[in-house]
């Protein structure tokens, strides 16, 4: 065969496998509008949106390789939200109280199979199971740590709160937290109660990532270690697992020294941002913020201290 029909075969093969492909993802997208128009299910299952998820994967490649700009239409258009929402939904609700990381393959195949079993409430097989993983175990771990890091946030917010209502500042301390986690205490102590009323209500209130887990319904009618729905035996059914306990644990340990660091310095200067440094400074760097601090000290009191010459007329 020549050399311009050999060009030519391959061309008409490459425009037939992009129409393939094109069909494929509108004929999931007609899919998903079906089932959203009629209350069905179709437009939203695994399998589907694993297939829409490819189709959009390829297409933004093939976009990026030729260095087109997307319209809004195509920005705005996202075929994929419904599942980001169930995925969303499943990590908030079960999920989150027993996985709070995940780093490396294992942890990421547990997640997004517990996604997909508490999200879509479809089995699948372990080919399609593997294509979902696939496509959303990224997403999957994205939304995981967004919701870890507004847990983080709410945690920190009620230590701000008690540090403002505290006249003396105080917030407690790193062992009086681990007693309360280990159950070290002493309940005919005011102040060991008072520690654990506050860490039994107040805290696991905000780890527990939802408000619908634990709070005044629960509280005061079960035992934190062992309080469920009735019939509910499952460790996902539990409304503080002991996962929870711990990983409450490990954000106010690791964080305890930084949190009441920035809460002297909102206190000592109300007008200022406080700006997370992401990174350590250099040396070099420390040195130079070290002499423009001794500079303007210098200035200051040489400033403070100047005698007042007496004007000669």
């Amino acid at each position: 065969m020549p050399p311009n029909d050999n060009k030519k075969a391959a061309a008409a093969r490459k425009k037939q496998k992009e129409l393939e492909e094109k069909n494929r993802l509108l004929e999931a997208r007609l899919a998903q509008l079906e089932g959203a128009n009629s209350g069905e299910k179709r437009g939203t299952s695994p399998t589907e949106q694993a297939l829409v998820a490819a189709s959009v994967k390829r297409a933004r490649t093939k976009k990026g390789q030729k260095g087109r700009k997307s319209s809004d239409s195509e920005k705005s258009e996202d075929p994929l939200k419904p599942t980001k929402e169930l995925i969303a939904k499943a990590i908030v609700k079960p999920v989150f109280s027993v996985i709070k990381f995940a780093k490396g393959p294992g942890t990421m195949k547990k997640l997004y199979s517990y996604c997909l079993r508490f999200g879509s409430n479809t089995k699948l097989k372990k080919k399609d199971r593997k294509q979902w993983g696939a496509e959303f175990g990224d997403t999957c771990v994205g939304e995981l740590n967004k919701h870890r890091s507004n847990v983080q946030t709410a945690i920190e917010g009620v230590f701000r709160a008690t540090w403002s209502n505290s006249p003396t500042r105080d917030v407690g301390s790193v062992a009086r937290w681990e007693a309360c986690l280990k159950r070290n205490l002493r309940m005919n102590r005011p102040q060991d109660v008072a520690d654990y009323t506050y860490c039994y209500s107040t805290i696991m209130d905000k780890a527990t990532g939802t408000n619908v887990r634990w709070n005044e319904c629960h509280k005061g009618y079960v035992h934190i270690c062992d309080g469920h729905p009735p019939n509910k035996t499952a460790p996902l059914d539990y409304y503080v697992t002991p996962e929870t306990e711990a990983y409450a644990l490990t954000l106010i340990k690791g964080n305890f020294r930084r949190w009441t660091a920035q809460f002297k310095a909102q206190d000592k200067f109300p007008q200022c941002k406080i700006k997370p440094i992401q990174k350590a400074p250099t040396a070099e760097a420390i040195a130079a913020s070290n002499a423009i601090k001794e500079r303007l000290y210098r200035e200051k009191t040489a400033t403070m201290t100047m005698p007042i010459c007496p004007m000669v007329g």
